[in-house]
């Protein structure tokens, strides 16, 4: 999940990680413990490339009374496996 603020102009302004999913080792080594606190370790690679992702979008910009305002979000980003084929 990545935090973001949207501009006036729509643009990010700023963007961080909130929350990240473990990584596939980290799930194996958990064992029956995932989904507790002992899995908030994530995989650095995929909040870092769900963090460059979000940093390129551009929204409407958010109207209040008409006018272009600043606006926080949370934002989503899934990942999925896709099969390669020679």
């Amino acid at each position: 999940m990545i935090e973001i603020l949207i501009g006036t102009d729509g643009a990010i302004e700023d963007a961080r990680v909130a929350a990240a999913a473990p990584n596939v080792e980290r799930l194996r080594e958990l064992g029956p413990a995932k989904g507790t606190s002992a899995a908030l370790e994530d995989d650095a690679r995929l909040a870092a490339a769900a963090l460059d992702a979000v940093e390129q979008w551009r929204y409407e910009p958010i109207l209040k009374d008409g006018k272009p305002v600043v606006a926080r979000a949370s934002v989503t980003v899934n990942f999925a496996l896709a099969e390669v084929r020679e």
